[in-house]
């Protein structure tokens, strides 16, 4: 004798069964915030770092970048932070560093937008200019700001558009305007009395970092990702990214630092430091406990002496 089940009650398994599926999905990509403490940080805040704007950054500019925070002490401004999300990336681990000291940071830029005057409105970013113009601006004006690091994702180069140089020039030239560009962006904050650090070397790895944590329910559900990225699968880079270093390595108004060396290890892009700590959050931004990493790098680096507390 067959019992029948009420529609409601099928209704509530359906919607459990959903809810467990919804569960597990988030569970495989954030993990679980009680479950997964790494080094002090959940798991979850070391993948969600994305600070987009806070008032106290947004009454000094007069556009509205998506990227735009001002952490710490707001009467010793001394960090300025200027580029894409590859320089948002760094400001978790520099605002700690910086408030540590009694110092403060201040961050402005555009997603896929470098710190480079003289671009051009592009349909994918065509507030991009004017969101660079006015945070050169910002950063000029402000009297205590020591140093400025610009930093850049080289693989949006190609995408760029210059002023006075045609769309379809070769690559090498596009490159040539741009480290021109540069130059005078560097000549302009040094005459203001400030130090320049710039980093363009950040990877972009063909797997998202998430996919490669490993999760004890996502093992057991055979789902769970060990990710070994050879050095020379990653799309990292411009094709002449080799000009950008011979152009400004060994030069004194402006240190190079670069990210890579802490990324890779032995060939491999590394998703963890040997401490086991998250280094990356996505393709190719770092996760805060990486980002925390990169400064205590920069800091023990030979740029370190362009930092305001060396």
């Amino acid at each position: 004798m067959m019992v029948a089940v009420p529609r409601n009650a099928i209704a509530l398994i359906v919607a459990m069964c959903c809810l467990i599926a919804l569960g597990l999905t988030s569970y495989q990509t954030n993990g679980f915030t009680f479950l997964r403490p790494e080094l002090g940080i959940t798991s979850v805040e070391q993948f969600s770092w994305d600070y987009h704007a806070n008032a106290a950054c947004l009454a000094k500019v007069k556009t509205k970048p998506m990227f735009c925070i001002q952490l710490g002490n707001p009467n010793r401004i001394t960090v300025g932070i200027l580029g894409d999300s590859t320089a948002n990336s760094l400001v978790p681990g520099l605002a700690q560093s910086a408030q540590a000291r009694g110092d403060g940071i201040l961050n402005i830029g555009q997603g896929s937008c470098p710190p480079i005057r003289g671009m051009l409105p592009t349909a994918n970013n065509p507030n991009c200019p004017a969101i660079v113009a006015d945070a050169y601006a910002t950063i000029l004006k402000e009297k205590n700001i020591h140093t400025v690091i610009l930093a850049l994702f080289t693989n949006d180069i190609g995408g760029l558009q210059f002023t006075d140089v045609a769309a379809d020039v070769p690559p090498q030239e596009h490159l040539t305007t741009l480290m021109a560009l540069l130059d005078a962006d560097i000549k302009a904050l040094n005459a203001a009395g400030k130090k320049v650090i710039l980093t363009y070397d950040t990877p972009l790895s063909p797997v998202d970092a998430k996919e490669c944590i490993n999760r004890p329910i996502a093992q057991w559900l055979g789902t769970a990702k060990t990710c070994r990225v050879k050095e020379s699968d990653i799309v990292n880079r411009h094709p002449d990214i080799d000009r950008l270093d011979k152009h400004f390595l060994a030069r004194r108004d402006v240190c190079v630092f670069h990210q890579s060396p802490a990324l890779f290890t032995n060939g491999y892009l590394n998703f963890r430091d040997a401490q086991g700590g998250i280094m990356i959050r996505d393709r190719h931004h770092l996760s805060v406990y990486g980002s925390q990493k990169m400064a205590k790098l920069l800091e023990a680096s030979s740029c370190a002496k362009a930092l305001p507390w060396h």
